[in-house]
């Protein structure tokens, strides 16, 4: 018995399958067709293909954002800069300090002692024991008792002094120019020292006048007389007068050192 004929049986040999066929079915592809390209490998030709040199390229909203953002940091810092500039330009000078003057050194030498010893003198009297055997540079040399009724009517005054002396204080050198004389006379009351040294009429320019005080109250007058050939210091103190005949320029500093 036979078996039936198959329908779809042409009496053909079927061609044999090609190994690419067999892949392509394999990989799910249809026989005789070249796979297509995976998902990434068409998404690297698309951007290989879209890159280029960029010039046809947009840039994102991110990048021109911070773009933006620099440019206004530029332009800020360059005003600033222009500002200060301007602010430093036109700024007023400031003043100069006035700085306090500041007091210079005062160096003082060494006060003047006489280059030789005084000379034996009387000191009997309160008035002879008070006066100084040396003023600076200067020391006694001699002292002589004077006349009180000669001094009165060399003065022309009324009265005599109660005592009258010349004392002579050098410096050593042996030159008389610059020796001192003192002329010491004791008066009953001061208004009779005055007059004394009033009446002498001393002559010369007045250089220094100034009060005799003593104890914070004024007890006579000095004055400075000065001229060519020396100086002339007249004051009385209390009851006592001093007249002194000293060198040029020497008068104020035998004074303020004779210390009556």
């Amino acid at each position: 018995m036979n078996a039936p004929a198959d329908p779809t049986d042409t009496g053909a040999t079927p061609p044999t399958e090609r190994p690419a066929d067999r892949r392509a079915r394999a990989s799910g592809g249809s026989p005789g067709r070249a796979p297509e390209a995976s998902g990434g490998a068409a998404a690297a030709a698309s951007g290989a293909k879209g890159s280029g040199d960029g010039s046809g390229s947009t840039a994102s909203p991110a990048v021109i954002r911070r773009r933006r953002i620099v440019v206004a940091l530029v332009a800020l810092v360059v005003v600033l800069g222009v500002v200060l500039t301007i602010v430093l330009l036109n700024r007023p000078a400031a003043e100069p300090e006035a700085l306090e003057p500041v007091p210079g050194e005062t160096i003082t030498g060494p006060t003047p002692t006489p280059a030789v010893a005084p000379v034996e003198r009387d000191k009997s009297t309160a008035l002879l024991a008070a006066l100084p055997d040396a003023v600076l540079q200067w020391a006694v040399s001699a002292q002589t008792v004077d006349d009180p009724a000669a001094v009165a009517a060399a003065a022309g005054v009324t009265g005599q002094p109660l005592e009258a002396y010349t004392l002579t204080y050098s410096d050593g050198s042996g030159d008389a120019t610059t020796d001192v004389t003192v002329a010491v006379t004791q008066w009953r009351t001061p208004e009779a020292a005055a007059a004394y040294v009033a009446a002498l009429g001393l002559e010369g320019t007045v250089s220094r006048e100034e009060p005799v005080v003593v104890a914070g109250q004024q007890a006579g007058t000095m004055r400075i007389l000065s001229s060519e050939t020396g100086e002339r210091v007249a004051w009385n103190n209390g009851a006592t007068a001093f007249v002194a005949i000293t060198p040029v320029g020497a008068g104020g500093t035998f004074y303020d050192a004779f210390g009556m």
